[in-house]
C-alpha cells in the first residue's frame, strides 16, 4: 500500500512541478514526460529507502 501511495503523490507533485516549471520558463508542458519522470523519481526513492540502514538500537 505504501508503494501505491508514494507513486500517487510523486505523480501529482511532479505534474504540478512540471506545469509550474514550464510556465515559468515559457516552454511546452508535456504530461507524458512528467509521468515518466515521476516513475524514475519513485524508483529512486524506493532504492534509497532500501539502501539506508535500519535503526537497530533498542527502544526505551
Amino acid at each position: 500500500m505504501k508503494y501505491i501511495v508514494t507513486i500517487f503523490w510523486v505523480f501529482l507533485l511532479s505534474q504540478m512541478l512540471g506545469y509550474v516549471g514550464s510556465a515559468m520558463s515559457n516552454s511546452h508542458y508535456s504530461m507524458k514526460t512528467m509521468a515518466i519522470m515521476s516513475l524514475v523519481i519513485s524508483a529512486a526513492a524506493f532504492i534509497v529507502n532500501a539502501a539506508l540502514p535500519k535503526n537497530t538500537s533498542p527502544e526505551h
